[in-house]
């Protein structure tokens, strides 16, 4: 009776991972297609910020050696920025992540089709994501570790425009309206102002599930406009200043795993444009992978041994035994003391549990049970496992080599049979093999 419950145990597993397996394998091979993401409105310009308090600091948000600096930079920018609009529910939300856009921007350029337009000339742009106890690598690297909830911030430097303090004293009092240098007009934003071409601007967001069976996007955008008047018409001119001119807004009730794309845009041509499609789009487009941990993963074991049996038959009224080899690869769920990115190479240090049956031939006749764990240096991406086969044979229960015996007379006499097998060999993921069959 406690064979029989075993057996069925091992078999509602083993169907289990038939499907996982399965599943797996589909996903990974299915080819993502990034054409007709549904783009949604995020964020817009909201405010002005003193280039001489945070520029240069921002500057340096991509030197490991200033990540100290910069995470108590980001935490006052956070301070003056979203913290002052941002409902609280959200940014206590312990999946939070904020995912920062900073673009440097260049000397405006007159359009070569149309000399009295300006062109914006961007001189860097990179995308940063910024959580609580963040490392430097993911505050450089593009990974969501499965949240729900991004805010975008961006922050423009070099932007033309006037702090608070002079925005009061100049725009507010003497009414000026435009640059007294390039006779853009200024806008009032927030406590300061800026020129025209720095603040028709904003960011959009897709974010696409990306689970095969169901490819629907569940998004849920919170837009945020800022306050954007346009000065008037006529007035005195004034000398303008270097701002930082930011902004922002919140995805919530993201899909996991999903794909969240960002990208700003400018109503004005980005000077030097590489392609029509990207005339207007403000530095990069980025696609953070929002995916968890995971306490499971599906791999194949590949033994380095042959497993050696007998099996018995009959040849001319006489029982025969003979000893053969037999070498299998097994499908392996892999069960995980913690949850662990299975992404990342190095989640092969992690020791599991593993427990499999064969890919070919009878699933149930060599199911395994074993464990793994990666060398650190010598494994990257893959396991050294070992553990046991309990091999599924047939046995005579009477009958021995050299009997008597037909072969009818041999399976009648014959028993199935439980035997341990010692079973070392490499684990390797589903997904490493997906992706060096698909060549990515």
């Amino acid at each position: 009776m406690k064979r029989f419950a075993c057996c069925v145990r091992l078999g509602l597993l083993a169907v289990s991972m038939i499907f996982l397996l399965t599943t797996a394998l589909a996903q990974s091979a299915q080819p993502q297609n990034d054409a007709g993401l549904p783009w949604k409105p995020v964020a817009a310009p909201q405010g002005v910020l003193p280039a001489d308090t945070y520029a240069a600091k921002i500057k340096n948000f991509g030197r490991s050696d200033e990540f100290l600096t910069t995470k108590k930079t980001v935490e006052d920018l956070l301070d003056n920025t979203i913290r002052t609009i941002m409902p609280s529910p959200l940014l206590k939300q312990k999946d939070l992540h904020i995912a920062l856009h900073v673009v440097e921007f260049g000397d405006t350029a007159a359009n070569p089709a149309n000399q009295n337009e300006r062109n914006l000339k961007i001189n860097s742009s990179a995308w940063y994501l910024y959580h609580k106890d963040v490392s430097f690598e993911e505050f450089t690297g593009q990974r969501i570790y499965g949240s729900r909830n991004v805010i975008v911030l961006f922050l423009h430097l070099n932007a033309k425009g006037l702090s608070k303090n002079n925005a009061k004293d100049k725009l507010l009092s003497n009414n000026a309206t435009s640059n007294a240098q390039n006779e853009l007009k200024l806008w009032a934003l927030g406590d300061g102002a800026v020129e025209s071409i720095f603040a028709d601007v904003h960011y959009e967001a897709a974010v696409v599930k990306k689970t095969a069976a169901n490819i629907q996007s569940f998004l849920s955008v919170l837009k945020i406009l800022g306050v954007v008047s346009r000065g008037g018409q006529n007035g005195p001119k004034t000398e303008t200043e270097n701002v930082i001119v930011w902004g922002s807004g919140a995805i919530t009730n993201i899909a996991v795993p999903s794909d969240v794309h960002l990208a700003g845009y400018a109503t004005a041509p980005i000077y030097g444009s590489a392609s029509p499609s990207e005339e207007k789009r403000i530095g990069s487009e980025v696609a953070f992978d929002n995916e968890g941990r995971y306490l499971w993963d599906v791999s194949i074991g590949i033994p380095v041994h042959k497993i050696k049996e007998v099996q018995y038959s009959s040849s001319a009224g006489t029982v025969e035994a003979k000893q053969v080899e037999k070498q299998n690869a097994y499908a392996m769920f892999n069960l995980m003391p913690w949850p662990v990115d299975i992404k990342d190479p190095k989640s092969n240090l992690v020791p599991r549990i593993l427990l499999g049956f064969p890919l070919g031939g009878d699933p149930w006749s060599k199911l395994f049970a074993g464990c793994g764990i990666g060398l650190p240096k010598y494994m990257a991406g893959s396991q050294f496992f070992v553990g046991v086969v309990f091999n599924r044979v047939s046995m005579p229960s009477t009958l021995t080599a050299g009997a008597s015996a037909s072969e009818a007379e041999l399976q009648n006499n014959s028993r199935l049979q439980m035997e341990k097998k010692l079973v070392v060999g490499i684990n390797v993921p589903v997904k490493s093999i997906m992706d060096k069959l698909l060549n990515k």
